[in-house]
């Protein structure tokens, strides 16, 4: 019979596996990243290809060169300067000018600063729809998925197939599940018409991003931007 500490370590290497396995990529898109440096690749090709963010690669390039502590302690990085010049209202070729960056680059950083405007101007309107529709009863817990904001509001709900007023619209649905319809309209209904085209929730299936993860398209990490307070909206029904 096994003691508890020896328990313990057992119970603990399937999370040491884990660690060593998302250091092992993180390693390995490090290398890589390097490697395309190397050849002469642009910062949007590398993107591409490693599937890393252009503010990692310039942290990962800077790391190889030794750069990376004088770089922290004296300068912002690049993008944070582009999109300081993007929020002043300068050009693209102003700021390719004044950063001495090719348009390709340019390119990349205005549109990835367009999609943070627009991503955050959609993820307040979002809040304030939920919050207006449950009178002021939601402060969701808000993630950051390295696309774009995932947002989780619990609610005390119902089955909507089990409940007799809503009988006459099983006709209308060819089989479907009512509530699963519900969630997916309340998706487009809350973020008016703005989520991801390519979600589609239902209560079989619904995609959950873990906070401290990778998002394997760009490795982003995964972040709360907000924690949910513990509340909740009530159906009153």
């Amino acid at each position: 019979m096994l003691d508890s500490e020896s328990r313990k370590s057992i119970e603990l290497k399937p999370f040491d596996f884990i660690d060593s396995m998302l250091l092992l990529r993180r390693e390995e898109k490090e290398h890589l990243v390097i490697q395309l440096a190397m050849e002469g690749k642009t910062t949007r090709e590398m993107v591409k290809t490693a599937h890393v963010s252009l503010k990692d690669i310039g942290s990962i390039i800077r790391r190889f060169t030794g750069e990376e502590s004088e770089y922290q302690n004296k300068t912002p990085s690049m993008t944070s300067k582009a999109f300081a010049m993007f929020k002043e209202n300068k050009s693209r070729v102003d700021v390719a000018i004044a950063l001495n960056l090719n348009a390709e680059d340019v390119v990349t950083l205005f549109e990835d600063y367009m999609s943070l405007l627009n991503l955050d101007k959609h993820l307040k309107r979002t809040l304030k729809m939920l919050s207006t529709k449950f009178h002021g009863g939601s402060t969701p817990s808000v993630l950051w998925t390295g696309n774009g904001h995932h947002i989780y509001q619990p609610v005390d709900g119902i089955v909507f197939e089990k409940t007799d007023i809503f009988y006459e619209f099983l006709p209308y649905l060819d089989g479907r599940d009512l509530t699963t319809e519900f969630l997916r309209f309340s998706e487009r209904f809350f973020t008016n018409g703005k989520s991801d085209p390519q979600h589609s929730p239902s209560v079989k299936s619904c995609l959950i991003r873990v906070p401290g993860t990778f998002n394997a398209k760009n490795g982003e990490e995964v972040r709360i931007i907000q924690k949910w307070d513990g509340k909740g909206p009530q159906y009153n029904g």
